[in-house]
């Protein structure tokens, strides 16, 4: 997350500098990762016209973390996994909120830096749970800064390898590696 929230912070200077129409511009060339969003166009203006900018990036920062726990999970990082998010949120800070608007901000942003490269439409099925879920982005790995453990290991190798809270199978010596 540090490392996308540098390439935010970047970013965040270049739309700071820009004109309402210049952001526009750049938030209406990603809509097309708001694929079920026929309504209404997501824009970042809360944050640059806005009297209460001040208040709308902190609550912009709070969901930026939120959300990107999820970078490596197909089933939580997609266009319908706003209520996972508001659950998470209020996991998180304790708080409910009732509106999908920031985090549909920060999936704009993700898109626009570069981490979300593409909609995957297949179809992802979740073994007891009611509800399945399509629609997942695909999250530029490479730009995530690190690799997964390799599969021969028996324990992740850094820091980084657990802060995705990634779940990972490791073989251990010995493992048939067909199965």
């Amino acid at each position: 997350m540090d490392k996308a929230w540098k390439e935010w912070i970047e970013e965040d200077n270049k739309l700071n500098s820009m004109t309402k129409k210049e952001r526009n511009k750049i938030c209406e060339e990603n809509q097309w990762v708001f694929k079920k969003e026929t309504i209404r166009f997501v824009d970042l203006e809360c944050m640059y016209s806005s009297n209460r900018n001040r208040h709308n990036r902190e609550e912009f920062k709070k969901w930026f973390f939120v959300i990107t726990r999820s970078f490596l999970s197909r089933i939580h990082l997609g266009d319908n996994s706003y209520s996972y998010y508001k659950s998470q949120f209020k996991e998180i800070f304790g708080r409910k909120t009732n509106s999908d608007y920031f985090s549909q901000r920060v999936i704009l942003v993700l898109a626009i830096i570069g981490y979300i490269k593409a909609i995957d439409i297949g179809y992802s099925f979740q073994e007891g749970r009611g509800q399945n879920h399509g629609y997942h982005y695909l999250v530029d790995k490479e730009k995530l800064g690190w690799l997964p453990p390799s599969i021969s290991q028996s324990t992740p190798s850094s820091a980084a390898d657990t802060a995705w809270e990634t779940t990972t199978t490791f073989i251990e010596e010995g493992e048939d590696q067909d199965l």
